[in-house]
């Protein structure tokens, strides 16, 4: 009798089949909306890496620019270089 008693104190503990796979279709619809999502946003950056290379490349393009000027420039006068003519 108290193997009676025990199962039934625990029988509302248990779940039928159909209980389990309610649950079981809710899960797996729950992970299938999250695969997607991380699928969706794995190659995406961060919006910090971008502005950080944002950032980059416009100095880069900057100090380019004061490079080809400062060549182009003698002694910062623009003037043209008088380059030698061979005869």
């Amino acid at each position: 009798m108290n193997f009676v008693r025990r199962f039934e104190t625990r029988r509302p503990k248990f779940s039928t089949r159909g209980e389990v796979e309610i649950i079981k279709d809710t899960v797996e619809k729950d992970l299938r909306v999250l695969r997607d999502f991380m699928q969706t946003h794995e190659g995406k950056a961060s919006q910090s890496a971008v502005n950080t290379a944002l950032i980059v490349s416009v100095a880069s393009l900057l100090l380019g620019l004061v490079g080809i000027v400062l060549d182009s420039c003698d002694d910062l006068s623009c003037r043209q270089r008088d380059y030698p003519v061979e005869k």
